[in-house]
């Protein structure tokens, strides 16, 4: 598992108020599986246990830069929908 994997499941999982990996990933296969990697399948929930306590802040620094340019034109686009809804 990447960081960035890590990273956006254990994110998702403190949005969605979810305390198990299992629902998550099977969420994040059908939403986003191929931005993550796993068109074959998730990975293992006890893998993400494994690799949360591997994360140095480097790494998470690194994943989120990797996060924002798979993004791209999407979160841009996002972003300057949020602000022109904040600005009225």
């Amino acid at each position: 598992l990447g960081p960035a994997q890590v990273l956006y499941t254990i994110m998702t999982m403190t949005v969605s108020g979810t305390h198990g990996y299992r629902g998550v990933l099977d969420y994040l296969k059908r939403t986003v599986g191929e931005r993550l990697g796993w068109e074959d399948g998730c990975p293992h929930p006890s893998s993400f246990s494994e690799a949360r306590r591997k994360l140095s802040p480097e790494c998470c620094r690194e994943a989120f830069a990797e996060m924002r340019v798979k993004g791209g034109a999407k979160s841009g686009q996002r972003a300057e929908q949020n602000k022109a809804t904040w600005a009225a």
